[in-house]
């Protein structure tokens, strides 16, 4: 009879132990069932997105009964989707950078592949280097034709601007009616039709008057 006792006490004990543990169980089991509708019925509700970097969460409501499985279910942060953006080199008159990489999806920058260190956009801009401007080439003027300087940037050949020389004045000093500097005749060839004719005219005299003006200074002397 005692033997019999033992027995039932532990049958007993062991029932009240296996009973807390069949109901978490059948609690697990509710929790991914939701319901005893079928999966196809549940509808996935986004409380917060998933980011490249943060976790998101959703949750699922069965569209038969409303049962709303309240705890959750994490969406794993996507990570970063990185675009390698390469190197320019500046130029004359556009900035260039320096090599890095940037995330198709959030827009964050790095300065890695790997995308391990965060870099400011910004500081990998290499600013442009302007225009350096220095003389190539000259062509001198004249009495009758303008002169040319030729400029070019030392950064980059294919910038180029000219400035003008103005052209210099005729002169005669010597008095022979040409241009000491060009050979031009001046007041006489530079002139055609009757202003032409009476410019030859006057030079014809105005020789005449220099040439008894240096023979009556000739008689002053002696």
């Amino acid at each position: 009879m005692m033997k019999k006792f033992r027995l039932l006490t532990a049958v007993v004990l062991c029932f009240l132990l296996v009973m807390p543990m069949l109901a978490l169980a059948a609690d697990d089991t509710q929790t991914t069932q939701l319901c005893e509708h079928p999966e196809e019925n549940w509808l996935w509700i986004i409380d917060k997105n998933a980011t490249c970097t943060e976790d998101g969460v959703k949750h699922r409501i069965c569209k038969i009964c409303s049962k709303t499985d309240s705890e959750g279910t994490v969406i794993e942060k996507t990570g970063h989707e990185l675009a390698a953006i390469e190197a320019v080199t500046p130029t004359c008159e556009k900035n260039g950078n320096e090599a890095y990489w940037r995330c198709k999806n959030c827009g964050m920058c790095f300065s890695d592949a790997a995308g391990t260190t965060e870099a400011d956009e910004n500081t990998m801009i290499k600013p442009m280097t302007g225009h350096d401007y220095k003389e190539t080439g000259r062509t001198e003027t004249s009495c009758t034709t303008a002169g040319v300087i030729t400029y070019t940037c030392t950064h980059d050949n294919s910038h180029t601007y000219t400035e003008s020389i103005p052209t210099i004045a005729h002169a005669d000093n010597d008095g022979d009616g040409n241009c000491d500097k060009c050979g031009m005749g001046m007041n006489r060839d530079s002139k055609t039709g009757i202003a032409g004719f009476f410019a030859k005219i006057g030079m014809f005299f105005r020789n005449v008057f220099w040439f008894f003006n240096e023979v009556l200074k000739g008689w002053v002397k002696t």
